[in-house]
């Protein structure tokens, strides 16, 4: 009986209003079933605007602090197969967030497991082990540069069909000895293989393995943060939910 006095009590009004004919109460009532249609909406999703609020708050940030990421330190995935029996390498490498054309000044640190034939591995981690990054026009300096390597958010990418024999190389120390390494070698090279290599003895040892490469490929892909995934995933995963609870009452 409660609920009964309750509803004729709401739709009390509105009913008084059309029922006097004319343009305002028309208005009247098309806004009194307004009112009653987002009263039945709150109550069947009584999350606040607040709430909402703070959940699209969360999945800009998340957004924000993936853009930020240009301007801080980007770890990015290696897994590079070579060839057939389980060769080649994987593993990480961090960068100091720069874009565009990248140096060896730029890597910051990596750990990367390179396997050659005969399922001969070494590991390659900063400190033990240096990076190099030339080209033809002055060998032997491990940070001459080359335009042939170039990362972006997403990705680093090396171009191994350039011609002014770029390279990059992660090797145990000291370098340029031809021991122990892997590279990344554009055409007309005279440091390190063309293509993708992994030496994990000495460079003419059978357990050297080059897979020749051509084309601006990619060779490396960013790591998302943890924490940004989680801002922006948390966000949109409530916002769903709280669709989802609107549409099914």
């Amino acid at each position: 009986m409660a609920r009964i006095l309750l509803r004729l009590w709401i739709n009390k009004p509105c009913l008084l209003q059309r029922d006097y004919g004319n343009q305002d109460g028309k208005l009247h009532g098309l806004r009194c079933q307004r009112d009653r249609f987002d009263r039945l909406s709150q109550k069947a999703n009584p999350i606040s605007m607040k709430t909402k609020q703070a959940l699209m708050a969360a999945m800009i940030a998340g957004g924000v602090a993936w853009a930020g990421q240009a301007n801080t330190d980007i770890i990015y995935d290696v897994n590079l197969p070579l060839g057939t029996g389980g060769a080649g390498i994987v593993g990480t490498i961090t960068t100091d967030g720069s874009f565009g054309e990248i140096n060896a000044y730029n890597i910051l640190a990596w750990s990367l497991t390179a396997t050659g034939n005969g399922g001969s591995t070494f590991n390659l981690v900063n400190g033990p082990s240096g990076v190099n990054c030339g080209n033809n026009s002055a060998a032997f300096n491990p940070t001459a540069g080359t335009p042939d390597l170039t990362a972006d958010a997403a990705h680093i990418y090396f171009n191994f069909s350039a011609t002014d024999g770029g390279y990059l190389g992660f090797q145990t120390l000291p370098l340029y000895t031809g021991n122990q390494y892997l590279s990344f070698g554009a055409n007309v090279n005279s440091d390190v293989y063309q293509g993708v290599t992994a030496v994990p003895v000495y460079y003419s040892d059978p357990s050297t393995i080059n897979l020749p490469e051509s084309g601006n490929q990619i060779i490396a892909s960013a790591v998302p943060e943890p924490s940004t995934c989680a801002l922006a995933g948390l966000g949109s995963v409530l916002l769903l939910s709280l669709s989802g609870r609107r549409f099914w009452k």
